[in-house]
C-alpha cells in the first residue's frame, strides 16, 4: 500500500464523520481570541512552572542546554480540558503542555539524523494517524510573532493533503526528505485556540528567538493515553 492509497480528500471524510461544529468544515480553524478570558485563568501558573521547573521537567536536551520542557503537574491545566470537553463534546484522548526553549538544535533533515534525546517527532512533517474523526485544540500561551518564536505550520490546502492510518508508512508516520516550496506558518498573539484534525501534512518548530508555551488537547483517537488518564481523574 501507498501514500496515494491512503490519501483522501477532506471533503469526503467530513461527509462521513462528524466533526465538531467550531470547526466549520475546515481541517483547520483559527478561533482567534474566542477564549482568552478562559485561558488567562490558568496560563501564568503554567508559565511560572516551566519558570522554575516546579511541576515540569525538562524531556531534550543539545548542548547541555535544555531544548524542550513537559508539564508534569496536569492539575493546572486539568479545569481548561474540562472546558473543552464541555465546548467540543470530544472524548479526551491526550493532554500535553510544552515549552520549546530557544535552542541551536539542527533540524533533523534524515531518519539518520534523528537523535532521541535532543529532537522529538512533531518537529517532522507528519499526520497522527488517530482514528478518523479525531481532532485537537492548540493554544498559544506565548505570542508566536514570526518563524523564530516555533509556529504551528502546514502545507496549503490542507483539505488535500489528507491521510487516513497513517501509521503504515515512514516512520511512525513521519515524512523525511519533505521540502515543500510554499507553507503556512501560524502566527498568532498569547491565548489564541486552533482546532483541527491533525491528519493533514504538518509539523512544530524549534524556537530560535523566542520560547514558546503551547497547550494541547486531543479528542476521538480511539484510545486514552496516560496524561488524559491523570486528567479525567482531576475533573
Amino acid at each position: 500500500m501507498t501514500q496515494q492509497d491512503i490519501k483522501l480528500n477532506f471533503d469526503i471524510v467530513k461527509q462521513k464523520i462528524k466533526f465538531p461544529d467550531l470547526m466549520e468544515g475546515k481541517p483547520i480553524n483559527s478561533l482567534g481570541l474566542k477564549y482568552e478570558q478562559e485561558i488567562k485563568k490558568y496560563s501564568d501558573k503554567i508559565t511560572n512552572a516551566f519558570d522554575t521547573l516546579t511541576g515540569a521537567t525538562v524531556t531534550h536536551i543539545y548542548n547541555n542546554k535544555p531544548v524542550r520542557l513537559k508539564l508534569t503537574n496536569l492539575s493546572l491545566v486539568a479545569p481548561l480540558c474540562k472546558f473543552f470537553i464541555n465546548e467540543t463534546g470530544g472524548k479526551l484522548s491526550e493532554v500535553t503542555v510544552t515549552r520549546n526553549c530557544v535552542t541551536d538544535v539542527p533540524a533533523p533533515v534524515y531518519r539518520s539524523d534523528f537523535i532521541e534525546s535532543e529532537h522529538w517527532y512533531s518537529e517532522l512533517w507528519h499526520v497522527d494517524g488517530f482514528k478518523n474523526g479525531n481532532f485537537k485544540i492548540g493554544i498559544y500561551l506565548t505570542d508566536v510573532v514570526d518563524e523564530g518564536c516555533a509556529p504551528f505550520e502546514y502545507l496549503p490546502n490542507p483539505e488535500e493533503n489528507f491521510y487516513v492510518n497513517a501509521k503504515i508508512f515512514g516512520v511512525e508516520s513521519r515524512f523525511f526528505n519533505l521540502n515543500p516550496k510554499e507553507t503556512i506558518k501560524v502566527l498568532a498573539p498569547k491565548n489564541t485556540t486552533l482546532i483541527f484534525t491533525p491528519d493533514f501534512i504538518h509539523k512544530g518548530n524549534y524556537a530560535r528567538t523566542h520560547h514558546r508555551d503551547f497547550i494541547m488537547i486531543g479528542f476521538n483517537q480511539g484510545r486514552v493515553d496516560e496524561t488524559a488518564k491523570e486528567v479525567l481523574k482531576l475533573i
